[in-house]
């Protein structure tokens, strides 16, 4: 991996120098870094280029063999020789830049003796080399003394440190154009910033010299003073265009403005107030604070804060004070030498409060309540004495006796040890409170002691909004017998839970349609669900409550058995439970259609039924006539119709029956 201080090596310049190297001496170069990268080369002989760093293998014996003798040159060590791992001389110099070793330069692929031909043959035959054309590059290799190595390396070692030095240089040149850069872009963003925060600073801001010229200002100075930029720095402040005013609306000299006090008086003047009155506008009030600056040519810095509308609010707040409704009162708490609260002192009191309690401001402000009311309870001092020491506003409701009137109080801390108390009449609410909860217990009662069940539902739904269950919010007593539940322990439980096969049920999907829709259904519904009582008829109608659902269950068992059975009694016979003559009638009508022929009538009557009545007795006449009736169904198909048209005469209507089948 590339140093920082490595990259910046002016590789062409140091090119250069080692080609000419190359040329002047023949001796080879490059530079490698620590991890054998070779990053530079010059004049590097055919044995490594053509073959020893071509093949594989022996080229990582070459990176192999130069990171070695890398890691093993000792510190401070000026350079090394060593025969490289495929048999060549090389020599390694460290290249050190500002402390730091980041790279070495390598010369070498040569020999200080005549080479052993027999290893290089060895060589060749390893590797799979070219015996004849390998050996002719090994004779272009040079044999060279040890001495004039020295010679050649020390003048090496000085090119490395014109390098070091000149890469170091380099070094220097660019942090320090980095660190001008960062200055000028800081210095930049300092101005750009002062720039900003002075024109979009909310509060009024100009710079004045020694005679009260404005020299600069910002945008809402301008607007504040009612003049452009241009205007107000050709302007003093104490000029024609303004009329400075005191809060007591007379005019203010000018030596009482904050700037020019500032400037005699060498110190800073804060939170001075005034009026400025131009001309077809409102008054603009101000706060004004103003410093002195040690600077050349500039004298004071003054800035304007708008509390106009502060002004306007105190007006309002002092006409509200008078007239508001509720009452209100401001106290001082009093402590005894431990910080105890004790007593308060009334401070204000609006009349308002005066009418409520009776309490005179003209009779009570600047007394302690103990003084006023020596027999208030100990709570109240408490209280309040909380309040005003800790800050922490209460609320809470009290009964007058006095005046047969309950009031909410709010009290709360304006400031360090005051407390401030608004009172609210609440008796109508509260009386009508008593009221509902009167309604809500005769509406309890009533529900518990009625037939019908009631039942109110909470919706719940899933992330899409679709309602997939509800949970109890109320069960009268009716329903819960008819669901084996407890209104006490039900509420909250979700109805799929208890109630699984309501699922669905149409009972289940019109709490859904209603909950989602918030339209009324009513609907008749016979219920045999495993968790009911007993099966029963039901009327129920569901209506939509805030969000909630409410459904009356009234229980039409009763009247749906007699319907049935004035339903039954309408068709029937009511001794034989045969068809009667009515409805005789109507099937006659109903079996004219073809597709009932051909059709049968067979027409019976009892013998002797009279004889029967008058001998022994007319139960026993009724018997007969069950009897019969009783054989004429037993010989008779489903579809027929058997019926009692009368006394003791019968009637058989056999559809799809021809005579021969009768």
């Amino acid at each position: 991996m590339k140093t920082k201080n490595l990259a910046y090596l002016d590789f062409e310049r140091v090119n250069n120098l080692l080609e000419g190297f190359n040329k002047s001496t023949g001796f080879v170069t490059a530079i490698v870094d620590p991890e054998g990268n070779v990053l530079s080369k010059s004049g590097w002989r055919n044995i490594c280029t053509e073959f020893h760093r071509i093949h594989p293998e022996t080229a990582a014996r070459c990176t192999l063999s130069d990171t070695m003798l890398a890691h093993e040159m000792n510190e401070g060590e000026r350079y090394r020789a060593y025969t490289c791992l495929n048999g060549l001389v090389d020599v390694a110099m460290p290249i050190v830049i500002h402390g730091e070793h980041v790279a070495n330069l390598f010369s070498g692929q040569f020999f200080f003796e005549e080479p052993d031909v027999d290893f290089f043959k060895a060589q060749a035959a390893c590797y799979g080399f070219d015996e004849q054309t390998y050996l002719e590059a090994l004779k272009e290799v040079p044999v060279v003394s040890q001495e004039k190595v020295k010679v050649v390396m020390d003048f090496l070692l000085d090119m490395i440190q014109l390098i070091s030095e000149m890469t170091y240089q380099k070094i220097e040149q660019s942090e320090l154009n980095e660190t001008l850069q960062k200055r000028e872009a800081a210095l930049r963003e300092s101005e750009e910033k002062y720039r900003v925060l002075f024109d979009t600073f909310p509060l009024g801001i100009s710079i004045s010299d020694s005679f009260g010229n404005i020299l600069e200002s910002n945008t809402r100075a301008t607007e504040l003073l009612g003049l452009s930029k241009t205007e107000i720095e050709t302007r003093r402040i104490d000029g024609n265009q303004w009329s400075i005013i005191r809060p007591d609306g007379i005019e203010m000299p000018s030596d009482e403005y904050a700037s020019v006090r500032a400037m005699k008086e060498q110190r800073i003047i804060k939170n001075v107030e005034m009026g400025v009155k131009k001309p077809d506008s409102d008054i603009v009030w101000l706060n004004v604070t103003a410093a002195p600056l040690s600077l050349e040519k500039l004298c004071t810095v003054t800035t304007y804060q708008d509390i106009s509308l502060r002004r306007k609010a105190e007006r309002n707040y002092q006409t509200l004070f008078n007239e508001m409704l509720d009452g209100f009162a401001l106290h001082e708490i009093i402590c005894d030498e431990s910080g105890n609260p004790v007593d308060y002192r009334f401070l204000n009191l609006n009349p308002a409060f005066e009418r409520m309690t009776g309490l005179k401001a003209k009779e009570v402000v600047g007394r302690t309540v103990l003084e006023v009311l020596p027999d208030i309870e100990r709570s109240w001092i408490d209280t309040y004495g909380k309040v005003a020491l800790t800050g922490e506003p209460v609320v809470f409701e009290d009964y007058s006796k006095v005046l047969d009137k309950y009031f909410e109080v709010t009290a709360f801390r304006p400031a360090p040890n005051q407390f401030s108390c608004i009172f609210n009449d609440i008796t109508a609410r509260k009386r009508a409170q008593e009221d509902l909860r009167e309604s809500l217990e005769r509406f309890r009662i009533a529900q518990d002691m009625s037939p019908d069940g009631f039942t109110i539902l909470r919706p719940i739904r899933d992330g899409q909004g679709q309602v997939v269950d509800f949970s109890w919010v109320y069960e009268n007593a009716a329903i819960a017998r008819l669901n084996g539940t407890d209104p006490d322990l039900v509420v909250d439980k979700r109805l799929l839970d208890l109630f699984p096969d309501h699922r669905d049920s149409r009972i289940f999907q019109t709490y859904q349609q209603v909950a989602q829709s918030g339209v009324l259904q009513t609907l008749e519904v016979w219920h045999a669900d495993k968790s009911m009582q007993k099966p029963a008829w039901f009327r129920l109608v569901v209506v939509p409550m805030s969000g909630d659902i409410a459904i009356l269950a009234q229980d039409l068992t009763d009247r749906k058995h007699t319907e049935e059975r004035l339903e039954y009694q309408q068709d029937h016979d009511f001794l034989t439970g045969l068809y009667n003559r009515g409805f005789l009638e109507k099937e006659l009508k109903r079996l004219e259609d073809e597709r009932f022929l051909p059709v049968s009538l067979i027409i019976a009557d009892t013998n002797g039924l009279k004889l029967i009545n008058d001998s022994f007795g007319h139960a026993m006449g009724d018997a007969v006539l069950c009897k019969a009736a009783e054989l004429l169904q037993s010989h008779c198909h489903d579809a027929d119709i058997v019926a009692r048209y009368g006394g003791d005469e019968f009637i058989m209507l056999l559809p799809n029956t021809s005579r021969a089948e009768t």
